[in-house]
């Protein structure tokens, strides 16, 4: 029995063809990493508006940046998790709550945010949530469907574009 080996020409045609998926999977495969940052990024915001709303519902008020301290570093990949009270505006409770993605991050989210600013008018909750704007705007492709739209969302998280 003669086994026989491939000609240049088949093997020609198989490196092309691995090129092609290869050339096809590296950039979707570098947008689901991103994607899951983002999501990460979402899931540390959710924990900390979940934060600002027990402690209003126990203490009555808005927390301060000092009874919700600034996690610097939570992970790896972000660089800052911080509550903002800016005291009310107009006489309503708005607090705006901060994740910023660090350089260990995908090179489309590094030095990006994603932000929620909540209201609270006679104990109900608007949440209105945006991402980075300007130079350091977060791309569409990488933010959640449900998330890609303008306005307030009535204590279900999204993003807001800018």
């Amino acid at each position: 029995m003669h086994i026989q080996g491939m000609s240049l020409v088949e093997l020609m045609v198989i490196i092309s063809v691995l090129s092609i998926l290869a050339a096809l999977a590296v950039p979707a495969y570098k947008d689901y990493v991103a994607r899951a940052q983002v999501y990460e990024g979402i899931t540390l915001l959710q924990g900390l508006r979940t934060q600002v709303m027990t402690h209003y519902d126990v203490q009555g008020s808005l927390p301060s940046s000092s009874d919700i301290p600034t996690v610097s570093n939570p992970t790896d990949l972000i660089e800052q998790l911080a509550v903002d009270n800016n005291g009310g505006n107009n006489g309503i409770n708005v607090i705006k709550i901060n994740v910023r993605f660090s350089s260990n991050a995908d090179a489309e989210l590094s030095g990006k945010s994603i932000f929620m600013e909540g209201k609270v008018e006679n104990g109900a909750w608007e949440w209105l949530c945006r991402h980075s704007v300007g130079i350091l705007v977060i791309d569409n492709k990488y933010l959640p469907q449900e998330c890609q739209f303008s306005g307030s969302c009535n204590d279900v998280f999204c993003l807001d574009d800018p």
